[in-house]
């Protein structure tokens, strides 16, 4: 098993970023130009216009990309770090980063979608190709592979028929393509814990980051509702705001019309709490592998999300209570903001 060491000297859980960081540059440096000119920029990864350069796995939003350092003190000790870490830890960083390049194709994010294409496709070979290197091909390892990627793959298909029908945008939908975004990020950790021999967390990990990721997506999609409506992104939280004709239709539902549902409804605030429940579930799955780094980052969600929470719920008993105000104007209180 060949593994040149690219950051000699380094603990084992700087090297969890060190590594496949390097390796990636090696990589790049071997692709034809074009590719390598799209594989050195930011804005293949973010999907935001400009020139400047990639910073790498480390420049990943670090639920996708650090993940694994995020639970060091669950996996590591550095008498036990290999070579075949190395390249487990490389191997799942590209998988990563072609998820990523993916996403950015399938949402249409791409200047250059068939030279992204490309590039994802040389990403996912040669993350593949690291992971043999590391586990051989009857290593239990494998049999989480397919199961994880399977499941990774149905989730982005499901992803792009509801963009289709929004009718089939239901809540085992959204859960299928929130957690599918997280998935390669699992490969990465099944690698890391079959070759330290801490396979027994697995379950606790997947656990967790799955509850973690449908918190942010739901968050995400409360928060940005009326972006997301203006640019016609149809996401789960819109998708209960109206009927699917309604979403089907040339005309969306306006802003006001959503505006005054909520009011009704507080769906907003209803599901701000389930986020909140889902990022307690990701805490608790973990409580006792003493993840310090993982559930400081849980802890700073949970502050974002009781904050919001506290905005809208102000928000919304501020509309129901306008009615019964002295002089209040159905003016007064006709597009309350639950932000």
């Amino acid at each position: 098993m060949r593994s040149k060491d690219l950051t000699a000297g380094i603990s084992a859980a700087e090297r969890l970023l060190a590594y496949p960081d390097a390796a990636y540059w090696r990589f790049v440096d071997r692709q034809p130009a074009s590719l390598a000119r799209l594989a050195s920029l930011a804005s293949t990864f973010d999907g935001q216009p400009g020139g400047e350069r990639f910073a790498g796995i480390s420049g990943i939003n670090p639920l996708i990309g650090a993940t694994p350092l995020l639970f060091k003190e669950a996996l590591l000790a550095d008498d036990e770090w290999s070579p075949a870490c190395d390249l487990a830890a490389e191997g799942g960083a590209f998988l990563v980063l072609a998820y990523v390049v993916l996403d950015h194709i399938l949402d249409g994010q791409s200047d250059a979608p068939g030279l992204a294409s490309l590039l994802h496709q040389a990403l996912l070979e040669h993350g593949v190709r690291r992971l043999h290197e590391a586990l051989p091909a009857d290593n239990p390892f494998w049999r989480h592979y397919d199961r994880l990627m399977a499941a990774h793959r149905a989730g982005l298909a499901r992803e792009a028929a509801a963009l289709a029908d929004p009718g089939a945008l239901d809540e085992d939908a959204f859960e299928a393509l929130a957690t599918a975004k997280i998935l390669p990020s699992l490969v990465t950790l099944a690698a890391l814990t079959e070759l330290l021999d801490r396979r027994n967390i697995l379950p606790m990990l997947e656990q967790s980051l799955t509850r973690a990721i449908l918190s942010g997506q739901l968050h995400d999609d409360v928060g940005d509702w009326r972006d997301d409506l203006a640019a016609r992104h149809f996401t789960f939280f819109l998708s209960r705001q109206g009927e699917p004709a309604e979403w089907q239709a040339p005309v969306w539902p306006s802003p006001e019309a959503i505006e005054v549902r909520l009011t009704q409804t507080w769906d907003d605030v209803n599901q701000v709490n389930r986020a909140l429940a889902w990022l307690d579930e990701a805490r608790d799955a973990t409580a006792d592998l003493g993840c310090e780094a993982w559930h400081a980052y849980l802890l700073a969600g949970r502050a974002k999300l009781d904050r919001h929470l506290t905005q809208l719920t102000a928000a919304r008993l501020r509309d129901a209570l306008a009615p019964l105000l002295p002089g209040a104007s159905d003016s007064d209180h006709e597009l309350a903001d639950p932000v």
